[in-house]
């Protein structure tokens, strides 16, 4: 073999093994950085799981907490104001009431039985889809008790009545909102049962809103 030869081997030995070295390294690169990302995403996933336990424990406590504090106000009024008293028309509009929503607890979970009869929902988890039944049923009832008088009881002060309902959406909404900036309440594109708490705040709060609207309209009338 000639010396111009044997260069221009060695010159193409060299080159594929420079083209080795670069595709090898640019591979390997390639899985450290994959690995790097998908361990990141892992840490992050974890970070958020434990935010939403946290927020979670956090709900469970205050919920404990507000179940206590209205024991001891449900127990002061039995002790010093008796039991809440309604009149006949109250009794009526109360057991309407409670049939709308029964009524719509049945047509709710009726709905859902059919549209979902072999499989799960694919927009939500079973506890939520129980949950939202439950708050639409008991927003009709509060909505309708509070709309024609039968809400409260004759022996009940409006403002603290209207303070209770605000206290239950606080409690509920203040773990729900953390839940809801830490990305727990939808997960992988699913309603999460972490929507519980703002579920049931919005409840109250529109509840809420229903009863100063009723008493500023009651008291423009009495003007």
């Amino acid at each position: 073999m000639s010396a111009g030869a044997r260069v221009l081997l060695h010159a193409a030995v060299i080159q594929k093994i420079a083209f080795c070295k670069t595709y090898l390294t640019k591979s390997y690169s390639g899985i450290i950085l994959k690995k790097t990302i998908y361990i990141r995403a892992l840490e992050r996933r974890e970070e958020k799981e434990e935010d939403g336990m946290d927020a979670y424990r956090l709900g469970i406590i205050a919920g404990i907490l507000f179940v206590v504090a209205a024991a001891a106000v449900c127990i002061r009024k039995q002790t010093c104001n008796g039991p809440c008293r309604y009149d006949e028309r109250q009794e009526r509009v109360r057991g309407r009431g409670y049939k709308y929503g029964f009524l719509t607890m049945i047509i709710y979970n009726a709905l859902m039985g059919g549209m979902y009869l072999d499989t799960m929902p694919d927009w939500c988890d079973l506890f939520a889809v129980n949950i939202i039944g439950i708050a639409v049923s008991a927003l009709i009832f509060a909505v309708y008790c509070i709309w024609n008088d039968a809400y409260m009881s004759f022996n009940e002060s409006p403002r603290m009545v209207y303070l209770f309902i605000l206290g239950i959406a606080a409690f509920n909404l203040f773990p729900g909102i953390i839940n809801l900036m830490h990305g727990t309440i939808v997960e992988e594109g699913k309603l999460t049962f972490r929507c519980s708490n703002i579920i049931i705040g919005f409840v109250f709060l529109i509840s809420a809103a229903v009863f100063w609207l009723k008493n500023h309209l009651r008291a423009k009338e009495e003007e």
